[in-house]
């Protein structure tokens, strides 16, 4: 399924701004460096950002499992996609993003 046009502005302008004002992995980085040298305790924030980092660490990129029962139900002619329900969606996501 397509992401709409409207959508996929969206998020890349958010991302932009949300950017500016966050911590960027590089940025976080070199401020554990500093800590180091400086011997100043990790802000709240810096250790919050230090465990998700860490989780993120260990999250796959793909779910290989969900993969694996979809290529199993395809090649056994079990996975089926209403053409109909499809081309309703779009529709109905076009709608919405006029109304944005």
């Amino acid at each position: 399924m397509k992401i709409s046009e409207f959508e996929s502005g969206k998020a890349g302008t958010d991302a932009q701004a949300a950017a500016k004002g966050k911590i960027l992995p590089e940025e976080f980085r070199a401020s554990l460096h500093r800590e180091k040298r400086q011997g100043r305790p990790k802000t709240s924030r810096e250790e919050a950002i230090e465990v998700a980092m860490k989780a993120l660490e260990e999250v796959p990129d793909v779910r290989e499992d969900l993969v694996a029962d979809i290529k199993a139900r395809l090649e056994r002619g079990e996975y089926r996609v209403d053409p109909a329900e499809v081309g309703e969606m779009m529709l109905r996501r076009m709608r919405a993003d006029r109304i944005r």
